[in-house]
């Protein structure tokens, strides 16, 4: 892999903490990290400068990882007052650090990568410092159109914020728009006139992990699942419970459960923010550190989203793992759906046929080729590499 000349300058800005992968956002902004320090010299501002994975960050290319934000400003906070103090403190942080880079940098082409709407208006601050003794191009890792989510969500500072990014900032100053689909391609590339590319997302090869990861808790919950499927059938979803699609699909496999009790099936869910208990024919697992370990006991994955941005990462995951799933039009899209449909993988229905399409499914036995077919779209090293190719001819063009 050939390094691109010096005078060439990455810097990533990520509301995510990156030392604990836990959510389909993270795996996304994980894959641009290893891409961009792959090829690039690479500046990283994140909320977590510890535990990195240094397979993620190339290290002979990282310039340096600075902790500038307190974490995710929208998350775990009742109060708007407290979201706007942290907001202020980011920009006070952004403008230390962008005066202090505009010392230091000179002559070069720098990228900068916001990799969500909130850190638009923290890369255009490091924008106005850098320009001046350097070229500079905004590039905007969108996986949503955060205006329309922050209506379905009703959160007024999120809609704000989203306004002020996606309709003041984002038309005005960010020069390339990465999206994983092209969904929304046309409103961006039409409406506002942008460079729009496609990238989308991708997990890399499940492979079967050293089960000293898992604490002694965990272990446990693993027996427990390889117990329960000498008995039953077991259907899994997995998600972060903060993320509202993913709540409102729990609550359409929790209202089809009761319908299955009788069928020896077994629902386990597992993500982020979700509590362990036991509920009937549900059991809830919370976070697992392997997930691997549980998505091989499944028989089915059913994810019944009702909205969201982007290839889901949650079905590009169970199909490594050749697990058929049951979902919506939202859940494969971006998909090559064709291809798995005929393989058996797939199951798309709406909620009302839920119960129908996961009975379908655990019948069928046709999905030896699920990871095969998903792995030609979605193969995490072959995308980087395409995705390399992209830049460089995105670059020879301006």
């Amino acid at each position: 892999m050939q390094i691109l000349n010096q005078k060439y300058l990455s810097i990533i800005i990520s509301h995510h903490d990156l030392n604990k992968i836990d959510s389909g956002g993270k795996i996304r902004t994980t894959f641009f990290v290893e891409l961009i320090s792959t090829y690039f010299k690479t500046l990283i501002f994140t909320p977590s400068d510890k535990n990195i994975d240094k397979n993620v960050i190339k290290q002979e290319n990282l310039t340096k990882i600075l902790k500038v934000t307190p974490g995710n400003q929208f998350k775990h906070k009742k109060k708007n007052e407290n979201k706007l103090k942290q907001q202020v403190l980011n920009i006070v942080l952004f403008i230390k650090y962008g005066r202090l880079l505009n010392k230091t940098i000179k002559g070069k082409k720098i990228f900068i990568f916001a990799d969500h709407a909130w850190k638009i208006p923290h890369s255009l601050i490091l924008y106005h410092f850098l320009k001046k003794k350097n070229k500079v191009k905004l590039i905007y890792l969108s996986h949503n159109f955060e205006i329309k989510r922050a209506i379905k969500l009703k959160d007024i500072f999120k809609l704000f914020y989203a306004i002020l990014s996606e309709l003041i900032i984002l038309p005005l100053y960010i020069d390339w728009i990465i999206l994983p689909t092209n969904e929304g391609k046309t409103l961006f590339k039409d409406i506002f006139k942008k460079k729009v590319i496609i990238i989308p997302n991708s997990v890399k090869k499940p492979q079967r992990k050293i089960k000293k990861e898992l604490n002694n808790e965990e272990l446990k919950i693993i027996e427990e699942i390889q117990h329960l499927k000498k008995q039953y059938k077991i259907v899994g979803f997995i998600g972060d419970l903060n993320y509202k699609p993913n709540k409102e699909a729990i609550k359409h496999i929790m209202s089809v459960s009761k319908h299955l009790i009788d069928k020896k099936i077994m629902f386990v869910i597992v993500g982020k923010g979700i509590p362990r208990k036991k509920i009937n024919n549900i059991y809830f697992l919370g976070f697992i550190n392997n997930v691997n370990e549980v998505m091989k006991n499944w028989d089915v994955a059913c994810f019944p989203l009702p909205y969201g941005g982007g290839s889901s990462i949650k079905t590009i995951h169970s199909l490594m793992l050749n697990i058929p799933i049951v979902g919506t039009y939202v859940t494969f899209r971006g998909i090559p759906v064709n291809k798995l449909l005929k393989e058996g993988c797939i199951y798309i229905t709406d909620i009302n046929n839920l119960k129908c399409k996961i009975l379908e499914a655990l019948e069928s036995d046709n999905t030896k080729n699920c990871a095969k077919i998903i792995s030609e779209y979605y193969d995490w090293n072959k995308l980087i590499e395409r995705s390399y190719k992209i830049f460089i001819t995105k670059i020879k063009e301006e």
